[in-house]
């Protein structure tokens, strides 16, 4: 098929970034590899077989369904399961050989009416959004530790703002897993593989390595905000797609929804396939941390009304150029004045890898898509 937009994926560059992550940590630091949310946008199966050949440990998601299809492609490593396990999901955790995420007792109870097995402990050390209490974490390991079939084979928990340059609410988070695992030896508890550093805490935090960390947007060439780069991290995105139409439209023409754009003079138009349902310029909507981002949010908006802020660029040819008009739900038009470009051309698009489609082809490039078959395994997969 003759695609009209699609992702090129390096898997290479993927797996150069993990070797990049396992030469920081050390041979003894296990490395699990975050692939939720479709691996950040980047073909969850796909990464996931390149990855498990490169050497990762373990592989962590979000949601059963996430784990389900990394199962039937046959990925075999240990999948964590981030949400916590509610009580009537023992049975499909099970049957899909996945690591469940445990935070209360009646989740825990439930796993072991459902002779359920292995799990990993969630513990609450500040970000207070899923996870036990340490004093609760406690009283859990406890139970487990009398139930037979149950098995605690890993402990967690997660640093609300390892990517912030005060480090002072990650620190406290430290030191509260610490003293928690140190309790829980005092007990003579095994807690199995303890893992707290995420992509901008291994890398900030030596000491939050612990026996696991849990690489995520690091995998994916992309620094977290305010943390340094010492990896020599590769990108292995690229959102492309052709000119699906091209078109003079005379001075004074309205481009797109609402007329928004009006030609100053006779200009060249293009339109492209993506648009707002693709994840093309949809941002996340955060709110301001501090009342100097609240100042420059209040500044961008104010541009962004002037027209002097907010402009969206493609790439036609190797040049640069803007798009025009109301971004519309799949296809958008763009300016093609000075460029020389035909229906067909390719374009570079900036699209936000965690919004974009799922829908959009993923084409995995590199010698280990070549080696693992990715693009004819993925092509199996669309078609079953």
């Amino acid at each position: 098929m003759g695609y009209s937009r699609w992702i090129e994926v390096d898997v290479d560059a993927i797996c150069h970034n993990l070797a990049e992550i396992k030469q920081l940590v050390g041979a003894a630091t296990k490395v699990m590899a975050v692939v939720k949310a479709n691996a950040y946008g980047h073909g969850s199966v796909g990464v996931a077989k390149a990855l498990a050949y490169s050497g990762a440990d373990a592989f962590a998601v979000t949601t059963i369904e996430e784990g389900q299809a990394l199962r039937e492609a046959g990925i075999g490593l240990p999948i964590l399961v981030f949400a916590p396990l509610l009580t009537d999901q023992c049975a499909d955790m099970k049957k899909w050989q996945l690591l469940p995420s445990i935070d209360c007792e009646a989740a825990l109870l439930a796993w072991y009416e459902a002779a359920g097995g292995d799990f990993h402990l969630k513990v609450d050390t500040g970000m207070h959004r899923v996870g036990a209490m340490p004093d609760t974490a406690i009283v859990l390991a406890r139970k487990s530790k009398a139930l037979s079939g149950v098995k605690l084979a890993g402990i967690y928990s997660h640093l609300a703002t390892a990517q912030q340059q005060d480090v002072a609410e990650s620190k406290k988070q430290i030191a509260v897993f610490q003293k928690l695992l140190a309790d829980l030896k005092a007990e003579g508890i095994d807690y199995g593989l303890a893992h707290l550093a995420n992509s901008a805490g291994l890398i900030k935090f030596p000491e939050a390595r612990f026996d696991m960390v849990r690489a995520g947007t690091i995998l994916y060439g992309q620094y977290p905000a305010e943390t340094s780069h010492i990896l020599d991290l590769q990108d292995p995105w690229q959102a492309k797609g052709r000119l699906v139409e091209v078109k003079t439209v005379p001075a004074g023409g309205a481009i797109g929804y609402g007329g928004d754009y009006r030609c100053k003079k006779e200009e060249l138009v293009g339109v492209i396939p993506y648009g707002y349902a693709d994840g093309f310029n949809v941002m996340a909507n955060t709110r301001p941390a501090t009342i100097e981002s609240t100042f420059r949010d209040i500044l961008k908006a104010l541009a962004k009304a002037a027209g002097k802020y907010g402009t969206v660029y493609v790439r036609v040819n190797g040049k640069s150029t803007p798009v025009i008009g109301r971004i519309g739900m799949q296809l958008t038009s763009i300016s093609l004045s000075g460029i020389a470009a035909k229906p067909g051309d390719e374009v570079l698009v900036p699209l936000r890898r965690t919004t974009a489609n799922i829908a959009i082809p993923r084409v995995f490039t590199g010698e280990l898509a070549r080696v693992l078959d990715l693009n004819g395994e993925q092509e199996k997969l669309a078609g079953k």
